[in-house]
Parts: C-alpha cells; structure tokens; sequence
C-alpha cells in the first residue's frame, strides 16, 4: 500500500491534481447531510386488527369486529422490512434548547423546595411528638 505520492506520479503533477478534486469533492460533501440507510420494519396486522397503547404506553392488539384484545400480535401479523435513506442528523439525539434546560433546572429547583418543606414538616412532627411524650411520661 502507498502511502505518498510515488516518484512517477509527483513528476507528473498527477497527485497535485488528484489532490485537487479531493479537496473539492470534500466541499461538496460539506454541504451535503449525512446520510445512513437504516432498516424499519412495520408490522401488518390481519384485517379488522388495530394497535393501541394503554396508559403505561405498552402496545396491544385489538379487534372490535370481534370483540378481541391481545397484548401479543395477532396470528396472521406479518413483519414488512425496509431500507430507508435518513439523515443522520434525524437519527441523533437533538441538543437541548436554552429553554429545555432553563425549563428542567426550574422543576428541579420546585422539586428540592417541595422535598425541603417535607422533610421540614416530618422533623417538626417528629419533634412534637417527641416533647409531648416526654410531658406525658414525667
């Protein structure tokens, strides 16, 4: 394997020029969106058979023809498969937004104020229950 330009090559400026429309097919790849090829598949139910979530999201399976419901696909569901050309920016994880994270951070600090009046409350109780036995035992 070679790893520079060989001595036949760099007298004849061909590696100059290949380097050349490197560089350039480089650009135009700049531009361009990677792009992956990511399998999906879809499941096909038999007719009459629809696909609904219950309130924990877990997918199930029913028929009001028929008056069926299944956690499990039907018999007779069949699995299509594709290959599909996405981005790869669509298949990453997006970054969060300023307010995304100023969002968070102001639940995070409501969720520490109400966790703090707890504790506060449960120690106050402890402490009065504590005094009112020791009134009671003496």
């Amino acid at each position: 394997v070679s790893v520079g330009p060989t001595a036949e090559s760099a007298s004849t400026g061909q590696h100059a020029a290949a380097k050349g429309q490197e560089g350039a097919g480089d650009a135009d790849n700049a531009k361009k969106p990677v792009e992956i090829k990511v399998k999906e598949q879809k499941l096909v139910l038999p007719h009459g058979w629809h696909k609904g979530f219950d309130t924990m999201h877990r997918p199930y399976y029913y028929n009001s023809d028929i008056g069926q419901s299944s956690w499990k696909p039907p018999a007779g569901s069949k699995t299509e498969t594709t290959y599909v050309e996405k981005p790869l920016s669509a298949l990453l994880p997006a970054e969060k937004t300023q307010s995304d994270k100023a969002a968070h951070a102001a639940a995070r600090v409501a969720k520490r104020k109400t966790e703090g009046k707890e504790t506060t409350q449960k120690a106050a109780d402890s402490h009065e229950g504590g005094a009112a036995e020791h009134r009671g035992g003496g």
